[in-house]
């Protein structure tokens, strides 16, 4: 029986820089639609985050505007305040900070508080005219900062 020493089983040069090829090719492709579904994760997320701060700014703004009158800031001022307090449509003393647990709502009446927005930076508001009304709310998450800025008529304006 003669042995085969001459043959060597394997692959050959071109069979390995034509897989690797392929494997580049296929790695490429995979990067990119990683990185196109990161992206879009990314914007569906800061499109959440817009959508959530107009929320809590709408919900903000339909309760400042049925205030029956305004505790703090007292009087028409230049000066932003970080936090408002007044009295609603039912008599009852209502106070908008910024806690560590977001932006919150908060009834002196009825000790209720409620969450409006549970990742604000900053909330600030003052009385530019006599019932008129100014707030800012910003919300930051890694690198991008949204905020609402809304001038809103109080009381004694609706029929």
């Amino acid at each position: 029986m003669a042995a085969d020493h001459g043959r060597r089983q394997g692959f050959t040069l071109v069979e390995v820089l034509v897989a690797a090829g392929l494997l580049a090719l296929l790695l490429a492709f995979c990067t990119r639609g990683i990185q196109y579904a990161a992206r879009s994760l990314g914007l569906q997320e800061r499109l959440e985050w817009a959508t959530r701060l107009r929320n809590a700014s709408y919900v903000l703004s339909r309760d400042l505007s049925l205030a029956s009158e305004v505790i703090h800031p007292a009087g028409v001022t230049q000066e932003f305040s970080p936090h408002l307090i007044f009295k609603n449509q039912r008599n009852e003393i209502v106070g908008i900070f910024l806690s560590p647990d977001g932006l919150m709502h908060y009834n002196y009446n009825t000790d209720e508080a409620r969450n409006l927005f549970p990742f604000a930076a900053s909330f600030s508001c003052r009385l530019s005219q006599d019932n008129l009304l100014e707030f800012v709310l910003t919300v930051r998450k890694d690198k991008v900062e949204f905020s609402v800025r809304n001038q809103l008529s109080m009381y004694e304006t609706l029929p």
